[in-house]
């Protein structure tokens, strides 16, 4: 079966309650990279995302984002578990191995899909400073 794609333009006025449940309606995310599901990350999850260029275990991201971050985010055990869980259901990291120096320590690190959320994510705060700092200097 081929599947035909239409544009078209539909403006509020011409839809009405009872064509919402008479048609099947298709939306398709056509976003520039198709990270928008993603987006915002959390403060949490950005720096993690930026502490795994490098693998590294739980401990040293803790330690590499509290640096990063100049001791203002102090992410608890708990917060930082449960973020890698999300990020690596959602295959924004992978886990790489065991440190060798301490074999309880799992070691994560960020995939290419996660490089590019985190860059979607650097554009996105990147506008947010200009706009905010554009409305300021006016």
């Amino acid at each position: 079966m081929t599947n035909h794609i239409k544009s078209t333009t539909i403006k509020i006025d011409d839809i009405s309650g009872g064509d919402i449940q008479k048609y099947d309606i298709q939306v398709i995310d056509i976003g520039v990279t198709g990270m928008n599901k993603f987006s915002p990350l959390t403060e949490s999850m950005y720096y993690i995302l930026v502490s795994l260029i490098e693998p590294l275990h739980g401990y040293g991201i803790i330690k590499k984002v509290e640096e990063m971050s100049s001791s203002r985010v102090k992410l608890a055990a708990g917060t930082l578990y449960g973020a890698l869980t999300n990020l690596e259901r959602n295959k924004l990291i992978i886990a790489t191995g065991i440190d060798p120096d301490n074999k309880r320590r799992k070691l994560y690190q960020i995939t290419d899909l996660g490089i590019d959320v985190l860059n979607d994510e650097i554009r996105r705060l990147e506008e947010m400073i200009l706009n905010g700092r554009g409305v300021l200097n006016d």
